[in-house]
């Protein structure tokens, strides 16, 4: 039999023969009561953790969130069971964020009626945040920004109808609504900010601050990368053309310098926890991922050095340490997770012949 495989949404990489088993998402009867968040402290920039206390990976496989040593994901342990549920990993690995569709085992963000729920990794510990999809983590993971829909939604295949307004909640469930209804998208966060897209007409991009402040950026919602944690810098790509471009103390989107990817777009990947780097997928003509290879690239360089041994790369990217990333790899007919110094390498082999995963986070 051919191997047969899929891309499901971002880092999500399907390669089997058989769907995971479907399960009882358990989600609470009731979400938590909503309350005004903690508006941040002067200088209290959400900032990411870093790697060097995080010495495990997490990663979906056959409906279970596993874990394992970033050396042994062959030893791997269940950690939750998720079936068919988006996973979202807080950036310290401690909590997810799962997309349930309620009463129904299909999948999360593009049911009819999905759920946000965060579960705490250690006790399992739930806290619903009621009818919501397309979480996303602050840099720092203090906050999730997600939406919330306002009217009956209509899902064709990976299309959804029907007004959202954007919502951010803190881990102990306390939300604060931050639109008014319509045509949103969450696309990332810049510091505080939540970075969304907004149609009215003509798509926008914008920043959202917590206390509702509204702020248009200059750049097309469709070529939207992501941003680094510290605010500082916004990646965008399209048809091949990738640019980053700074951002001033007062939000002002400052002078684009391009990045020579030789014609090549940039698929899944991250920065590096301290802004200084990013690693990211520049996609190969190949259907299925084989020419694809890993970038470094600098805010401040416009030639991007490739990761060596990273051919092959598809799904997502993750930071491990300063100068290390893990990421799933096709070889030959073989999926492997691979980890690598970059931008020179070496890379070794964290585990070999999976059917089927999608990398999380790193715990």
């Amino acid at each position: 039999m051919g191997l047969a495989f899929s891309i499901a949404g971002a880092g999500a990489l399907l390669v089997a023969d058989e769907a995971p088993e479907d399960v009882d998402q358990g989600v609470p009867a009731s979400p938590a009561p909503s309350s005004a968040l903690q508006t941040p402290s002067q200088g209290g920039m959400d900032e990411s953790p870093s790697p060097s206390s995080q010495t495990s990976l997490l990663y979906v496989e056959r409906g279970w969130l596993m874990q394992a040593g970033l050396g042994q994901a062959d030893n791997a342990v269940r950690v939750l069971r998720v079936g068919t549920a988006q996973v979202a990993a807080s950036p310290d690995g401690g909590s997810v964020a799962l997309v349930v569709e309620r009463g129904s085992p299909r999948d999360s963000d593009f049911g009819d009626e999905p759920h946000v729920v965060l579960v705490d990794l250690a006790t399992e510990d739930r806290v619903n945040l009621g009818p919501g999809f397309a979480p996303m983590w602050s840099p720092g993971g203090t906050r999730l920004a997600f939406l919330r829909p306002v009217e009956d939604r209509e899902c064709f295949s990976e299309t959804c109808l029907g007004e959202a307004e954007l919502v951010v909640a803190d881990r102990d469930g306390s939300a604060k609504t931050l639109t008014e209804p319509g045509s949103w998208g969450v696309l990332g966060w810049v510091g505080d900010e939540v970075v969304v897209s907004h149609e009215t007409g003509s798509p926008e991009t914008m920043k959202v601050a917590i206390d509702g402040r509204r702020q248009v950026l200059e750049l097309s919602p469709s070529s939207f990368w992501g941003t680094s944690p510290d605010g500082r810098w916004i990646v965008s790509s399209d048809d091949g053309e990738v640019v980053i471009h700074p951002i001033s103390t007062e939000g002002v989107l400052g002078a684009p310098s391009p990045i020579n990817t030789s014609g090549r777009s940039l698929g899944a990947g991250a920065w590096s926890p301290d802004s200084s780097m990013l690693a990211g997928v520049l996609v190969g003509e190949s259907l299925i991922g084989r020419d694809n290879v890993i970038a470094a690239i600098s805010p401040t360089a416009p030639i991007p050095t490739t990761v060596k041994g990273s051919r092959g790369a598809i799904g997502q990217v993750l930071w491990v340490g300063p100068s290390e990333i893990i990421f799933v790899s096709m070889q030959g007919r073989a999926v492997v997770v691979r980890r690598c110094e970059v931008p020179h390498g070496p890379c070794d082999d964290v585990s070999k012949d999976l059917r089927e995963v999608s990398l999380v986070g790193i715990r």
